[in-house]
């Protein structure tokens, strides 16, 4: 059983120059979140695998208040903005439960698994006494997994599973928090949980892996840009979370882990393809362009003197149809010795 409990609390004072005219903003909002469960689970053995069991409740509340308040700075009382303050209260309710069947063979691992959950979902504005939803609707997640040895070099698996992904908390607030004049973050009330189907399959040749993953993302939740709808200024920008219809992510990858001595080293070099696709106007996508993904890692131990350590990641330039990203890397080089008895002393 875990009881969790959140608290936001942000006062904002923000200046702001508009055509020589300068305005006082005071942005005033709380935001508190309850986080109950409880759970149980159950682990049964048998000669050739074994079977797991489980059951889990789990409900929130998540409260939001806004305020927000404007005057010139030649005014000495600030007067409320109605249009942006709000209080409004989500509340969510689910059940769960699951099952599992492992069985272990020679060469021969399996699993099947299901789990079975129904939500409950209510957000409202105390405020203007409106709702915004009301959900209750159930789910079946089904996931698969299976691994055979061919021999004692070559070795196959592959899995299946169907996921929920649920919004943050947070990212449903209607709360608006200023970067800066011209920049806010706010949530959305209306955002709905997003689905996955994510496959892969992998062949490995004793330490060497060659992988592929294909993932389907349905109501995908992303960050988005929109023009603030409450600020004079053109230029003002809000970020917030929305539901995308869809997006899928293509991950072709080889792993090659490789040890001699004082020498160990790790690299992965991956070619990832993101693409989203939305047909509403104000999300209209282009194509993808795939990016390259490279990471590695080398450590060389010189006994009595210390170990050296190189890691570097590269991201190449990507379009995923919505955000163009540029490349951009980053590397470590790292010297470690050990010192006193039992190596008691480690400097880095």
């Amino acid at each position: 059983v875990q009881y969790n409990q959140f608290q936001n609390k942000l006062l904002d004072n923000i200046v702001e120059i508009i055509d020589t005219i300068s305005y006082n903003r005071i942005n005033d909002n709380l935001n508190s979140i309850q986080l109950y469960t409880a759970q149980t689970d159950y682990s049964h053995k048998l000669k050739k695998g074994s079977v797991d069991i489980g059951a889990k409740f789990s409900t929130t509340t998540n409260e939001g208040n806004i305020q927000f308040f404007s005057k010139k700075t030649s005014e000495t009382i600030y007067s409320p903005n109605t249009s942006i303050a709000n209080n409004t209260l989500y509340t969510e309710y689910v059940p769960a439960a699951y099952i599992v069947y492992k069985y272990v063979a020679n060469k021969l691992t399996t699993s099947l698994g299901i789990r079975w959950e129904h939500t409950l979902a209510h957000s409202k504005s105390i405020l203007y006494d409106s709702v915004y939803f009301k959900n209750s609707y159930s789910d079946v997640f089904p996931s698969a997994k299976l691994h055979y040895s061919l021999n004692d070099s070559w070795k196959l698996s592959t899995s299946y599973a169907y996921k929920i992904n649920r919004p943050l908390y947070q990212d449903m607030d209607p709360f608006l928090w200023y970067l800066d004049s011209l920049t806010g973050i706010r949530g959305n009330a209306l955002l709905k949980p997003e689905y996955l189907h994510q496959s892969e399959i992998k062949l490995t040749f004793k330490s060497i892996s060659l992988r592929y993953a294909y993932t389907l993302s349905k109501r995908t939740i992303n960050s988005v840009m929109m023009a603030n709808p409450v600020s004079p200024s053109p230029n003002a920008v809000i970020f917030t979370k929305d539901n995308i219809q869809q997006r899928t992510i293509q991950t072709v990858a080889i792993e090659t882990p490789y040890e001699k001595g004082n020498y160990s080293t790790y690299t992965s070099c991956a070619l990832n393809i993101y693409q989203y696709k939305d047909n509403r106007v104000e999300y209209t996508t282009l194509k993808s362009i795939p990016q390259l993904y490279l990471y590695t890692y080398h450590t060389y131990k010189i006994p009595a003197w210390f170990t050296a350590e190189f890691t570097a990641e590269y991201y190449g330039n990507s379009l995923d149809g919505l955000t163009k990203r540029k490349p951009y890397y980053y590397f470590t080089i790292a010297l470690s010795r050990s010192f006193l008895k039992e190596d008691a002393l480690n400097v880095n």
